[in-house]
């Protein structure tokens, strides 16, 4: 009997408990609450195109502000006025701070706005805001005009002598020569198929991202090419935008012509068990020379002359190859019994 009544009080507390949570988290369901005068809540933020050839979603990164999702969240972050006793920082943890509206966020997403467009090809574009103010909360509605996309009606590739110069446009190819470089191809069948097939196309928008995709792939072709000094800081794009009709001709070009330097491999050396960390310690007591590689062993003689041979892809008398160094890299580390494995290269005189 004592037992039913015991549990019948544990209910009826449990039951208090409950209704005075759910009392207290719906008399705190103001998500303006506890704001000071001169706080507002950001409520909402949209986002509107003139069309669907922008992803909203993508342009969503950009901004800068956006307001608490879900509100019970916020909500539940209500429900105390203060974080000073414990079961009030478990509280406010578990919920949601209010987002509070800062206007210089949206001058700032309004600017990030605008330049993406414009790396996106639509260098007219205009991005605006209309905020809304209602009691105590603000919504943020952004407009983006895109206006008429530029398009690439010429793309022209001024390379090395090596990779030759061709021009793809609509309506046709034509070929040029770069001074301080060296002779370029005269016809464009001699140019290698890789550098014939450019990530820009004919008509295409002029958006910075493909841009970047179109310079690493060249970067990447010539310095397998033997160009060692080249990366994708020697190379850059000159637009001529002034043209009618939202058109713009594009060439990719070198910024420095010493970087047309072809550059072949004049040794390989090899330091077996080397540790760069611990390089004072390393005592060179043995060499040799196994198919024009030489190999340096400290007092432990790790691995087999073979088997690093075998390994290597970079071979003296080459032309330089970013892809040589990195499948060597590749197949060393493989190896469960190498344990750190660095490639590099030293200029030469």
């Amino acid at each position: 009997m004592k037992t039913t009544n015991k549990n019948k009080t544990t209910r009826r507390n449990i039951t208090a408990l409950g209704l005075l949570f759910f009392a207290l988290f719906f008399s705190s369901c103001s998500t303006t609450k506890f704001l000071s005068e001169e706080q507002y809540l950001l409520d909402k933020v949209s986002l509107k195109t003139d069309s669907t050839e922008i992803s909203k979603i993508e342009l969503m990164d950009f901004i800068r502000q956006k307001p608490n999702s879900p509100k019970i969240g916020l909500m539940i972050y209500n429900i105390v006025n203060n974080d000073s006793s414990w079961i009030k920082k478990m509280i406010r943890k578990i919920g949601e701070p209010p987002v509070i509206y800062n206007p210089n966020s949206v001058n700032q997403s309004i600017n990030e706005l605008s330049i993406e467009m414009k790396n996106q090809g639509f260098l007219n574009s205009r991005v605006h805001a209309v905020v809304d103010t209602t009691g105590k909360k603000i919504s943020v509605d952004y407009h983006v005009h895109e206006g008429i996309p530029y398009r690439i009606r010429n793309y022209t590739l001024r390379l090395p002598e090596r990779q030759r110069n061709s021009q793809t446009e609509m309506s046709g190819v034509r070929r040029n020569r770069l001074s301080g470089i060296g002779s370029w191809a005269q016809n464009r069948s001699n140019a290698p198929s890789s550098i014939q097939s450019p990530v820009i196309k004919p008509d295409a928008i002029f958006d910075m991202s493909v841009l970047e995709q179109e310079i690493n792939r060249v970067s990447n072709l010539l310095r397998n090419q033997g160009y060692y000094a080249l990366t994708v800081d020697n190379l850059h794009y000159l637009a001529d935008t002034t043209l009618r009709s939202n058109q713009v001709d594009l060439t990719l070009m070198l910024k420095d012509s010493t970087a047309a330097k072809v550059y072949r491999v004049e040794k390989v050396k090899v330091f077996s068990g080397y540790d760069p960390l611990n390089s004072e310690n390393y005592k060179i007591t043995d060499s040799l020379v196994n198919k024009e590689i030489e190999i340096y062993y400290d007092s432990f003689h790790f691995l087999r002359p073979n088997v690093i041979v075998n390994k290597i892809g970079v071979r003296p008398g080459s032309p330089f190859r970013d892809r040589a160094g990195e499948s060597t890299f590749k197949l060393f580390q493989a190896m469960n019994a190498v344990g750190r494995v660095d490639v590099a290269y030293k200029e030469g005189n």
